[in-house]
């Protein structure tokens, strides 16, 4: 019986061609095998020989015939149905050997040539002469291969790397354009001063000539030798006589060229063009079948598309009186016996229009403030980033900013117009939402736009960040009054030394008889600068000493606005303990992110909604300006911006700028300040000190652990009186009490 032939081994047909059969498997080995022997029975030339013109280049060069033999006697129709194939094939063999003889061995005969042979020169090159034409070469061979095999695929594919390849240029260009050139001119702003100088002698020469037949303040422009620190001996001589015009008698330079210069917005990232796409029509059409279902007839008046949210301006639409008050008014217009659809019907349906558009993050706003219609709030399906940038240009900050405001770019509405508001009218701002939902970002913001605006002789900061990691980027710009406080207890010494602050400043106004800061800066020599207090969580300062930090921050509140003094606080617990009422009735001007629950939103608000914010930069603003919270999509900044700013302002050095509050905030405070926030005033004799450490010791002994508010309250006296007290407690060792 008659095996089988393997399926490997089958006939492509009974009228192969007769090429097959001249060729075998056996055959063939047996002619390499031939070779071979012929090739190291005369090895002393021959080997040589074929190492210096073939190489490595004999493998991919046996392969493919090899193949080809083996195919063309088992499966001679594949040679005419995967041509493409045996073509690619043959390309991508001499593209290997090309490759080879971009490389030496000194090995063997190699030594004298390349990997692919002399042969293999022919298609690559010599490594030291003709490699950028072999390399170029190579990639040619390499590159022919998928259009053979695979046209269609290859087309496409080389296409999009055209495409890509164009775009990378352009992008590169843009790059250029916009970073590359304005961090160019910002390096040249941050050279040491005597290059610096050098490079701004031109200007320097236009303002002498300028300014030499005239007078300056009212003082005359006396020239004299300015030494240039840590410049060449040619640099001082080229630039003493120019800056000499410049400089006063007194030896100090003119600010307006040895000043404080304003970042530019090209720190910031430029914003990406966002093309804001229209909302689908199913959503509206859905919208007013919903509500047509429970018989409420509506008509969509307006759709607003903002970065986050999508707004419908719902129209509510008439019934006939009557008892069935569902019916429709003919043709929808009213007539003598219909009455327009109650709002409230429109709000009882909320649960269903969140079912039918299948999101839990609806919100309706009855009536939408200045239009007669209802406002249906959905997530836009396309959402979009608001870059700090792109506020920063609109005219509405421009406008803030020329007027002397402090303008902060908070953020894009829900119909995608840019929100700026002014602190100095609002005049303080409370920031609260859950960890996660934007207000660290948001305190960033605030903290960005006025440095952008305002220079250190018109702006100064004092900052609390008990996270340590929020707000201490900003350590080192001129702006703060003291390094960023990181330590809780050290909180309530720096709030009363803004107490002191506010009320030495309306002594000075009190003595020229001015009402504000406004007239207080007309009519002194001197200006006064804005004090901003930042506070990043309220209630870690709540948990330390709640009373004392709670009069302190409503009287900087209640009377800071005349003096300058304005407050941005922010906590992620806006609970009842830590948002107090006399906080909330002393800052108006409030921003809720996204909160756990309804009640924290009334906390915040007085009001529901901030339970159903997205999060991640979406806020409700309240203000004394609009009756109702108004949504709004805060800015982002990124890290990378912040860092450039802080450097900006690190590298220059203005002028010397007067002294607000004293450097160690912990130090002594007035005591007339101290009374105001907790107690009477602490002007004992001797006698007094006494008879209140006798009661003291009484107390201690009665209560386990001793505060110094406990004795603020039990013997009614002032807080640095109680501290006091309390250390002379710890060294007679009756308490071990800390100082809160």
């Amino acid at each position: 019986m008659k095996g089988t032939r393997p399926s490997y081994l089958s006939k492509s047909g009974s009228n192969a061609p007769m090429i097959r059969r001249l060729f075998s498997l056996p055959v063939f080995l047996a002619a390499v095998a031939a070779t071979f022997a012929l090739v190291f029975l005369f090895r002393d030339g021959s080997l040589e020989w074929t190492w210096l013109r073939l190489g490595f280049a004999w493998i991919p060069a046996l392969l493919w015939p090899l193949a080809f033999i083996l195919v063309m006697r088992y499966r001679t129709l594949w040679i005419g149905v995967y041509w493409r194939d045996w073509v690619g094939a043959a390309f991508f063999s001499l593209g290997a050997i090309g490759l080879l003889s971009l490389f030496t061995l000194d090995r063997w005969w190699l030594g004298e040539t390349t990997l692919g042979g002399h042969w293999g020169t022919v298609l690559g090159g010599e490594p030291l002469s003709q490699k950028s034409l072999g390399i170029l070469k190579v990639v040619v061979l390499f590159a022919i291969v998928p259009p053979i095999i695979s046209p269609r695929l290859a087309g496409g594919m080389y296409m999009k790397g055209a495409k890509n390849a164009l775009l990378a240029v352009k992008a590169t260009f843009m790059w250029l354009r916009d970073t590359a050139l304005p961090a160019l001119s910002q390096a040249v702003r941050s050279l040491p001063k005597p290059h610096r100088v050098w490079l701004r002698l031109k200007v320097i020469n236009r303002t002498v000539a300028r300014r030499l037949s005239g007078r300056h303040n009212g003082e005359e422009l006396v020239p004299a030798v300015v030494a240039v620190p840590e410049a060449d001996e040619e640099l001082k001589a080229g630039e003493a006589g120019a800056i000499a015009a410049t400089v006063h008698s007194n030896g100090r330079p003119s600010p307006k060229i040895f000043g404080w210069h304003l970042p530019t917005f090209e720190l910031l990232a430029k914003p990406e063009p966002v093309s804001q796409q229209a909302p689908p029509n199913d959503l509206s059409e859905q919208i007013v079948s919903t509500l047509g279902d429970h018989g409420i007839d509506v008509t969509i008046k307006n759709v607003k598309v903002g970065p986050r949210v999508i707004q419908f301006g719902l129209e509510p639409g008439w019934v006939t009186k009557g008892r069935d008050s569902k019916v429709k008014a003919q043709g929808g217009l009213p007539t003598s016996d219909s009455v327009r659809v109650k709002v409230q019907s429109i709000l009882a349906r909320e649960k269903d229009l969140a079912l039918a558009l299948r999101t839990p993050h609806i919100r309706i706003e009855a009536p939408i403030p200045g239009e007669a219609a209802v406002g249906i709030e959905l997530p836009n399906p396309n959402p979009s980033k608001v870059p700090i940038r792109a506020v920063l240009e609109s005219s509405k900050f421009r406008k803030l900013a020329e007027k002397g405001g402090l303008p902060i770019a908070l953020g894009e509405d829900t119909a995608g117009e840019s929100v700026v508001v002014d602190l100095k009218s609002l005049p303080h701002l409370l920031i609260a939402g859950a960890t996660g939902s934007g207000k660290s970002v948001c305190i960033n913001t605030v903290i960005t736009s006025m440095l952008l605006t305002n220079t250190p002789e018109r702006l100064r900061l004092l900052m609390v960040d008990p996270k340590r990691v929020e707000l201490t980027p900003f350590n080192g710009i001129p702006h703060l009054v003291a390094p960023v406080i990181t330590d809780a207890n050290e909180v309530l010494p720096a709030l009363k030394s803004m107490v002191a602050e506010m009320f030495r400043r309306y002594q000075l106004m009190e003595e020229l008889g001015v009402r504000n800061i406004e007239g207080y800066n007309r009519k002194a020599s001197e200006h006064m600068p804005f004090l901003v207090l930042v506070i990043d969580e309220l209630a870690d300062m709540m948990m330390v000493a709640a009373y004392e930090s709670e009069q302190a921050a409503v009287r900087l509140a209640q009377l800071g606005r005349a003096t300058g003094v304005h407050l941005v606080l922010a906590t992620q617990r806006p609970s009842v303990n830590v948002v107090t009422g006399l906080i909330k009735a002393n800052i108006p001007a409030r921003a809720a992110f996204a909160v756990a629950s309804q009640v924290d939103s009334r906390v915040v608000l007085d009001s529901v909604g901030a339970e159903r914010l997205l999060g991640k930069g979406d806020m409700l603003f309240l203000s004394q300006d609009a009756p109702k919270p108004r949504r709004v999509q805060g800015t982002l900044v990124d890290d990378e911006e912040i860092e450039a700013l802080v450097d900006f302002w690190k590298e220059q050095h203005g002028p010397p700028l007067p002294s607000v509050m004293p450097a160690d905030l912990t130090s002594h405070v007035e005591p007339d300040a101290i009374s105001v926030i907790g107690g009477n005033d602490d002007n004992y004799d001797v006698d007094d000190h006494d008879e209140l450490l006798d009661r003291a010791r009484e107390l201690s002994l009665e209560l386990p652990r001793i505060s110094p508010s406990v004795l603020q309250r039990r013997l009614s006296i002032g807080y640095s009186k109680a501290v006091e007290l309390i250390q002379s407690l710890e060294k007679e060792g009756l308490t071990a009490a800390r100082v809160r």
